[in-house]
């Protein structure tokens, strides 16, 4: 029987064999090393946080992107006068421009 030596046997098995943490944890258990239940349930849920996190960050930016751009009379503002009005292409004209193709 082996004796693991190293420092972190979760971080050392994902470096051997390229697997996730859940993964190495799971596959760690079927060979008998004793893996804290409380251990899986945080990396699950930081997991989860990374996940939805990363997700609302991307939707968030295009949302963004689009109020900067566009408003309930413009599909996109170009600019602005002097005066603060917006000018651009308007939902109007951009449905004439696609109804002509």
């Amino acid at each position: 029987m082996k004796i693991y030596q190293g420092a972190n046997i979760i971080e050392d098995y994902i470096k051997r064999f390229g697997v996730d943490r859940l993964c190495a944890i799971v596959e760690l258990r079927m060979m008998g090393v004793a893996i804290s239940e409380d251990y899986e349930h945080q990396l699950k849920q930081n997991e989860e946080y990374k996940r939805v996190s990363k997700k609302k960050g991307v939707e968030q930016i295009e949302e963004d992107f689009l109020d900067g751009f566009s408003d309930e009379t413009f599909v996109y503002i170009a600019g602005y006068t002097s005066g603060g009005v917006p000018f651009g292409l308007t939902h109007e004209e951009a449905g004439t421009i696609f109804e002509d193709e």
